[in-house]
């Protein structure tokens, strides 16, 4: 089972979005935990609604952010978000969380997150 906790690694040093990042960790993790422990009735839809909402929220904060500075690449981040809530939302749209494939197929969008936090997140952090 893959876990997945935030460490300073993570860090864009804007208090709100690394709080957020925070929440989406936990959130990563309590759903590839739901879905390896057979969780997948009710309660893996409800944590994926949830998360769908909350990076949402963050990424309309992180834009924001990014708007106000001034920073330069803010379309190109802004498509990068958009293609991470619809790769999101087809996953939630297959209704098969209890399949090994389902399992690798939201590990893939975790590990997308990380490398979106550490590669795109990266430069709005060392613009700001």
């Amino acid at each position: 089972m893959t876990t997945y906790t935030w460490n300073e690694t993570y860090a864009v040093d804007v208090e709100i979005l690394d709080e957020q990042h925070k929440v989406i960790f936990d959130s990563l993790g309590k759903i590839c935990f739901a879905m390896a422990n057979g969780s997948v009735g009710h309660i893996v839809p409800s944590l994926l609604d949830a998360f769908d909402i909350y990076c949402k929220v963050h990424f309309f904060d992180e834009e924001r952010v990014m708007e106000t500075a001034g920073f330069p690449h803010l379309e190109l981040h802004r498509k990068q978000h958009e293609l991470f809530i619809h790769h999101l939302e087809l996953f939630k749209a297959s209704r098969s969380f209890d399949t090994k494939s389902a399992q690798d197929e939201f590990v893939s969008i975790a590990e997308w997150f990380i490398r979106h936090v550490l590669t795109y997140d990266r430069e709005y952090a060392d613009f700001l």
